[in-house]
């Protein structure tokens, strides 16, 4: 005759293992202990004492509340007939080890996991477009997780699904299904150590990674396009990163102060770097900005202190203001001759500098004056001609590129024959290896 339970009803019944429905009831059914409506579509409640559960086939919801404070609960089986996970189905659920979401599932409720403490692993499949506020907030004991488009597209979603300082220690696999990390998606995330993003990104949001300041590794794939301003801003564990060459664009201030970073690589291909860029990076030994790089942005290397050699490849034209100033490591430079302007303050603080090459189709006089109109002291410094360093293109360069890279060599022959980047790749491999320091060279 019951025709109502009311969520909670038999919480905290830690000794509770079955709840068993007449079947001449119109309103619920039951299996294996299990609390369900009439057509066992929707599982209502899990008695607390249990400590693993298998659902029936049949169950295509799980309620709000259902699991919640089944403190014991070690397993449950989700079966693939799930579409929905209700509110604080699972919260409180501190046994809670494992709990495989099937691609099923579309949608999982506020709370659905909060405080599941000894939860380490979740992937969350490419098929759920919902996530609702604070889903895993606590689970504290998190080491992977794999997120789909619905968290990494959304601004701020990891914060919200999972709370900024709620994990620890946490290595984060983007779904496949991803094609954007949202601005500001990871921001925070205290313990974020290593993330790895899928070939399908695109675009790497504002502020996507800012203030993750345990984050030590993350590889940005061929692919990627366009790094927003600040996106990994003041990650200050962050030791090495590649700037592939399909990534046209560094905006403002991607990368300032991270402070450990020692590996830079920004491959040919990349066009714009952002005011900012690199602005702190303390640990930065050396640098080599590449030819497709037109104009190097406002204060782009300022303050890089560990900073002792510059190599700035044939193509850039422009060395923006403040550039490189407060770099006070900086003994080397090389300026190639298509340099026609240094803007104030390039190399403002630069006292260790002691060498400067220019390129051998380049004017030292023109270099010393540019230099000198900049604000920057050339008395004391040695100016030499240096062959041009033989850039590296990337596995997409065109033949204009090619060329490009190919200019002004004495064979002309060689600029007619090597019009792909893996002829070029050939080319490039033979020149190091001989000891040839610049395209001028004719195997």
């Amino acid at each position: 005759s019951v025709t109502n339970i009311s969520e909670g009803a038999f919480v905290d019944c830690r000794r509770l293992t079955a709840i068993n429905v007449s079947p001449d009831n119109v309103v619920y059914s039951s299996s294996d202990g299990l609390l369900l409506d009439k057509a066992k579509t929707s599982l209502l409640m899990c008695p607390c004492g249990l400590k693993s559960v298998t659902m029936p086939v049949s169950v295509t919801n799980i309620s709000d509340y259902a699991f919640a404070r089944c403190e014991g609960l070690v397993f449950v089986d989700i079966p693939s007939s799930v579409i929905g996970i209700g509110n604080y189905a699972f919260e409180d659920c501190m046994a809670l080890e494992s709990a495989a979401i099937p691609s099923s599932v579309t949608s999982i409720g506020y709370g659905a996991f909060e405080n599941c403490v000894a939860l380490e692993s979740v992937v969350i499949p490419p098929s759920v477009t919902s996530i609702g506020h604070g889903a895993f907030w606590g689970c504290r004991g998190l080491k992977t997780v794999k997120l789909p488009a619905c968290v990494c597209e959304t601004v701020r979603g990891f914060e919200t699904v999972f709370g900024s300082h709620n994990v620890f220690d946490l290595s984060v696999i983007v779904g496949e299904d991803v094609t954007s990390i949202g601005d500001w998606a990871f921001r925070n995330c205290y313990g974020l150590t290593s993330v790895t993003i899928p070939s399908s990104v695109t675009n790497i949001g504002q502020g996507a990674f800012s203030s993750c300041e345990r984050l030590a590794s993350v590889v940005i794939p061929e692919g990627v396009t366009d790094i927003g301003r600040e996106a990994f801003s003041d990650c200050r564990e962050l030791r090495s990163v590649t700037i592939p060459s399909s990534a046209t664009n560094i905006g403002q201030r991607a990368f300032n102060y991270c402070r450990a970073l020692t590996l830079l690589k920004i491959s040919e291909g990349v066009s714009s770097l952002g005011d900012d860029a690199f602005f702190g990076c303390d640990s930065l030994m050396s640098v080599t900005i590449p030819s497709s790089i037109d104009f190097i942005g406002l204060r782009a290397f300022g303050s890089c202190d560990g900073l002792k050699s510059v190599t700035i490849c044939e193509g850039v034209t422009c060395i923006g203001g403040y550039a490189f100033a407060s770099c006070h490591g900086l003994e080397e430079l090389i300026i190639p001759s298509s340099v026609k302007r240094i803007e104030w303050g390039a190399f403002e603080g630069c006292a260790s500098m002691k060498v400067i090459h220019v390129s051998n189709n380049g004017d030292i006089d023109a270099v010393k004056k540019m230099l000198s109109e900049s604000g920057f002291d050339v008395d004391g410094l040695i100016f030499d001609h240096v062959e041009e360093p033989i850039p590296e293109l990337g596995s997409e360069a065109d033949s204009t590129t090619v060329r490009t890279a190919l200019a002004g060599t004495v064979d002309d022959r060689l600029v007619e024959n090597v019009t792909s980047a893996k002829q070029y790749g050939a080319y490039r491999e033979w020149a190091l290896k001989i000891g040839a320091t610049d395209v001028k060279a004719s195997p």
